[in-house]
């Protein structure tokens, strides 16, 4: 089971961390939101809160035919660098059984950017500028934190409830050293950042 964590208040207003196991048998899980090369993404319900989530469901065997075991890995590790973004997808909790890994993730009800731009054809001024704005903000955070996304497109920006960004799919992300964990200036390396247009 994975450990979480819950922020709460005490009785005497102090602000406590509490660590909370979660495992399959936490959730509920309904309908199938997508399908991916080698993982499908469900809606779940936490069974003690009602909350619910996006849970990617990634199958161990076929993980490991097709030779992804780095692109999951990497895309754990990026999202649990990058917890403290609104316009990135959040990783809540990781945890696995015997066949399949699971990623318990922000639900994202608004769809992808890419079905609202197909339903409207095309976007005028003020929408590009709230898409844009908050994509090139997600992206200006993602690079604070050593993060190179390298598959930014409108099928990979999610969004929520309220048609916010939530940036997803980092299984092909660079990641650098963390400015934010190290002691030296905050600077990237322009010589490890690598890509063609």
């Amino acid at each position: 089971a994975a450990v979480g964590i819950r922020r709460e208040v005490d009785s005497t207003g102090r602000m406590i961390v509490r660590q909370i196991k979660k495992g399959v048998r936490d959730f509920s899980f309904g309908r199938i939101l997508g399908e991916g090369s080698y993982s499908t993404v469900y809606l779940a319900t936490d069974r003690q809160t009602l909350k619910e989530y996006a849970i990617k469901v990634l199958e161990k065997r076929h993980i490991i035919k097709e030779k992804k075991i780095k692109y999951v890995n990497i895309e754990k590790n990026t999202l649990n660098r990058l917890t403290e973004h609104p316009g990135i997808v959040r990783l809540y909790y990781t945890f696995q059984d015997e066949t399949s890994l699971y990623y318990v993730l922000d639900l994202c009800n608004g769809g992808e950017l890419l079905g609202v731009l197909k339903k409207t054809g095309t976007f005028d001024v003020d929408c590009v500028r709230f898409y844009g704005a908050q994509i090139l903000d997600a992206i200006d955070y993602m690079h604070s934190r050593g993060v190179i996304h390298r598959d930014l497109k409108p099928e990979n920006v999610l969004l929520d409830d309220q048609m916010h960004v939530k940036i997803t799919d980092f299984g092909t992300a660079k990641l650098l050293s963390d400015p934010q964990e190290s002691n030296d200036t905050g600077s990237v390396n322009r010589s490890e950042i690598q890509g063609r247009p």
